[in-house]
């Protein structure tokens, strides 16, 4: 429990938010992207997660859901854990097929924490900036079973303090009731189709 009284230093308010995520700190980075006035614990939060992931400028309303893990896998798509601290900062390579991606944990309340995150991404005035929800999506899309889930656990790219059917619950209905207003992954999703397509075809 973190407790400001009269004989403590002045706590900005990135600190005080970093001491309030304790439990979520594992998923973000130290620092905020950019310097703007902060107008709700949840808008640094958000600011915190997406770090330095750079502004996507081929993002788009419709895209092409992508196969799961063992979909991709069984076409040679390989997975790795990226080195990347910012949890968003997926990368997919379409010549050798390989997908980077940042290590994620999932504990108890990281459920509510997304949940409170999107709602609030599509609430604010940056509302099209959809990134934890993209972010939602894609793995909505990736883990369908406890073997897809299996999988990544096995590659080190997702850690869960939960069983794994809760975890595969929980990425299946984060995206529940949510309204898409663009989407940062869509050039990433349409190279990995494009490559499972040929794959499979070949």
């Amino acid at each position: 429990l973190f407790i400001l009284t009269s004989k403590q230093p002045d706590v900005s308010l990135h600190q005080f938010n970093l001491c309030l995520s304790w439990g979520f700190c594992t998923l973000i980075t130290s620092e905020p992207t950019e310097t703007r006035e902060i107008r709700h614990f949840l808008d640094q939060l958000r600011d915190l997660l997406v770090g330095s992931s750079p502004l996507s400028t081929d993002h788009h309303d419709y895209w092409t859901p992508i196969p799961p893990v063992t979909h991709l896998e069984e076409v040679g798509v390989k997975f790795l854990v990226s080195d990347e601290k910012v949890p968003l900062n997926m990368t997919f390579n379409r010549e050798n097929g390989v997908m980077e991606i940042p290590r994620t944990i999932i504990e108890v309340q990281t459920e509510s924490v997304y949940r409170n995150l999107i709602a609030y991404e599509q609430c604010s005035a940056r509302h099209h900036e959809c990134r934890i929800l993209s972010y939602a999506m894609i793995f909505n899309h990736l883990i369908k079973s406890t073997k897809d889930l299996d999988s990544l656990i096995h590659k080190q790219i997702i850690y869960t303090e939960l069983s794994k059917e809760d975890t595969v619950s929980l990425f299946n209905r984060l995206c529940n009731d949510t309204e898409r207003i663009s989407f940062f992954y869509s050039q990433l999703t349409w190279q990995v189709n494009e490559y499972y397509e040929k794959r499979w075809l070949r």
